[in-house]
This record gives C-alpha cells, structure tokens and sequence, in this order.
C-alpha cells in the first residue's frame, strides 16, 4: 500500500467515473454559499437536507421555479480526473489464480445533473450517467415529486427511478474507489433475489417532515428486479426509513440522530418455459427476503466543523427457495462505521469499515464464513476552488476489500485500490 501511495502521488491527472447528486445551481438561485447546504460537498448537513426535503426549496409553499430558472439553469456536470491503480488476488485465469496489478489514467465519465423545484407544489430531478470512452450513457434518475399535498409537509409523493432514503446515500459518499455500501448490495451465494436497497430503483415514495429537526419518515413500493410475475403485485419490494435527529444544546454531542430500517421484496421462483428460457411475465410461487436494522449518527466538536460518525447495521435473511439447492433459509447482518472530520470548509479527512458475515448457510455443511465480506476505506479532500458556479476538490483515497472464500479454488480475494485526483462539479 505504500509503495502504490508513493507512486500515485509521483502521477498526474487522469479519469474516473463517479455518481452525485450535487446543483451548483442552487447557491445561485437561493443567493446562499453552497455550504449552507454541505458540510463539505457532495455530503449534506441538516440544512441541506431539509433543502432536499422540501423539494428544493428553503421553505416549505414557497419559490415558485419558474421565474429565476432561465436566469441560473439548475444544471451541473460533475467528473472525477484521477489516477487509480488496483491489485486482485486470486484471480481466476485459463493459467490459474493470479494476482492483478493493473494501473490506469482512464477515459473521462461524467454525470449530468438536473433538479429543481418548478413550482411550490412540483419538484423534479433527473441524472444521466456515463459519457465514456464507448460513448453510451443512461438515465440513472429521473423523478417527479408532488409537495406538501393537502398542504402538509407530513404528505409528499415522489415517482419514477430514484435512490431509496438511505441511512447514507451511496451517491453523497466521499469514497470513490467504493461507491456503494457492502451491506445494501449483499445477498446469500447462488441467491435469485436482484432486489438491493443500495441500487436505485422505479418507485413511489412517501415522505414527510417537519419544518425541523424531529421525525420524519420515507416508504417507498418498488418493483423487485425479476423477469416478470404473473398479476400486478406478483414482484413488490417495500422500504421504510424512519429517523428522529435532535441537536443537543451542549459543548460535547451538537447533533444525534437515530433510525429505523426495513425492506422486504419477493421474486418469482417459477416460469413457464419457452425452449429452456423463462417467459417473461409468467412468475409465480414468489418468495420473500428482507433486512431490518438501525442507523446512529453523532456530530461532535461543532457543526460548522463537525466529526461525524455514522453506524449502520442490517439483518437480512432469504427463503430458501431463493437459493437453488439451499436446506436452509440463509441469514447474515452485517453495517458499517464511517468517521468524518471537516478540519476547515476546504479540509476533509474521511474513513469507513464495513463488514457482512453470514449467520446460516443456504447449504448445510458449508463453511460458515464462505462469503463473508470485509472492508476499509480511508481518504482526505482538499477544496481547490469553491463558488456558486461548482467546486474541485483533490482527493486521495485507499481502500481494500476482502471477500472470504471467494476464488474458484476457495481461497479469500482481495481488492486493494488506491486513487488520487480531482473532484470536479461545475
């Protein structure tokens, strides 16, 4: 690891992909300094994140979009130009296991983003991401919100492709060479479930909150991904995400915030069948998997240069019959520990270990600890430039993933990554 620091920090600039959601155009349109909005960007403080919530305005039944959205387009374009090198053990090849060292000045990707409030009562965002060396892109979000519906901010309707309410948002991450959470993507080995909370998906969200910190709530109905059930409700997926976050009037703990976390999905385990292939449309015998848990959050010295920590863990378990072959319904949990330090609003120091290990395997036998996941990330960013029209940020970041038992001839495969670089949002 040091020895690929040392040779990072000796390389230029290059480029890599990454995904947030982060509007220079906002600071313009609300005359605000975008970190009114963020502790450091692309993470939200509190004030940021009743901005999001109240669909893009300061305060809720007010700021119609439409008149200052052609004098400050709520567009931005963001990128990463960096370096990364990457080392694999244990990789499969028709020569064996071998271990990987690859290092790469990649071609640029970019997301472009768009999001605003377009009248009191209508909110909406999209993201499209991609933009590489092939030239293809994708539409990763794209929502419509009704706000405050009947005049409540207890009441607000969101639909189409978004990221679920997340105890941390995957696309807000200071990590780049990690840019989802183990324990939101995992499932049991061989599973048929494709239903993750850490991917983003078509859904109806309901939301609400208060005009403060206190409660709030999101529950979403989604599609669980399948080739298709027989009946309208054949494949759902349902999220909850509860918090209460309260700022505790003393020199030690500046703000607390604890949540609730639940989802459960069913997929489809039977077809009927075209020439061996699955037809579309036709599943049935759905079966359920879940995962329910707890999320804590502290900010420590003071909100202005807060040291966050965050605690997140999951239980999850799967009907056997999700897993071809199981004698067990499978169970694991599993979270993760991230701390982050604002030194200054251009200084930020960032680290996280995460964690999933199984509690029963599908099959009886098999080795308890076969497929279990570990991993760490550390990493600093420095605010080169900051203003109402984007920011850069250098970054420097290392991390490592061990994934237990993983390799074809049963050995642990691990990922270590280093990269350095520029943030950009402009």
């Amino acid at each position: 690891m040091k020895r690929i620091l040392t040779t990072l920090l000796g390389l230029g600039v290059a480029v890599a992909a990454n995904h947030a959601e982060a509007v220079p155009a906002f600071a313009r349109t609300t005359g605000m300094a975008c970190s009114s909005c963020h502790d450091a960007w692309p993470v939200l403080n509190d004030f940021g994140e009743a901005f999001r919530d109240r669909g893009y305005r300061v305060r809720a039944g007010t700021e119609d979009g439409t008149d200052h959205a052609l004098a400050a387009f709520p567009i931005a374009l963001r990128t990463a130009l960096a370096y990364q090198d990457t080392i694999t053990s244990h990789q499969t090849t028709d020569s064996g296991e071998k271990t990987v060292h690859s290092g790469s000045l990649a071609f640029p990707e970019a997301d472009v983003i768009f999001g605003e409030n377009l009248s009191p009562g209508t909110s909406v965002f999209a993201v499209i991401s991609g933009f590489g060396s092939e030239g293809t892109a994708s539409l990763e979000s794209a929502w419509a919100r009704l706000n405050d519906l009947g005049g409540s901010s207890w009441l607000n309707l969101k639909i189409g492709q978004t990221e679920l309410d997340l105890p941390s948002s995957e696309h807000r991450a200071y990590t780049l060479t990690r840019e989802g959470f183990l324990i939101d993507h995992y499932h049991p080995g061989g599973s048929l479930n494709g239903f993750s909370i850490g991917d983003n998906q078509t859904a109806i969200e309901l939301s609400g909150h208060g005009d403060g910190p206190g409660f709030r709530y999101a529950l979403s109905l989604a599609n669980s991904p399948s080739e298709g059930g027989a009946g309208p409700f054949s494949a759902p997926a349902t999220y909850l995400h509860l918090t209460y976050t309260t700022l505790p009037d003393n020199s030690f703990l500046k703000r607390f915030r604890i949540g609730l976390v639940a989802d459960a999905n069913w997929t489809p385990t039977e077809y009927l069948q075209n020439a061996g292939e699955n037809v579309a449309g036709t599943g049935k015998k759905a079966k359920m998997a879940m995962q329910a848990g707890l999320d804590l959050h502290f900010a420590f010295n003071t909100l202005a240069n807060p040291v966050a920590l965050t605690l997140t863990w999951l239980y999850g378990k799967e009907d056997k019959a999700l897993v071809p072959g199981a004698t067990d319904a499978p169970a694991y949990h599993g979270g993760y520990a991230e701390l982050d330090y604002t030194a200054t609003v251009n200084l930020q120091f960032f680290g996280r270990v995460e964690s999933v290990m199984n509690l029963k395997q599908a099959v009886s036998g098999t080795d308890k600890s076969a497929g279990n996941q570990m991993a760490v990330a550390v990493g600093a960013r420095h605010i080169l430039w900051l203003s109402s029209w984007g920011s850069m940020a250098g970054h420097v970041e290392a991390s490592s993933e061990n994934d237990t038992k993983a390799s074809a001839l049963g050995k642990d495969v691990r990922t270590t990554a280093a990269f350095a670089g520029i943030d950009l949002a402009i």
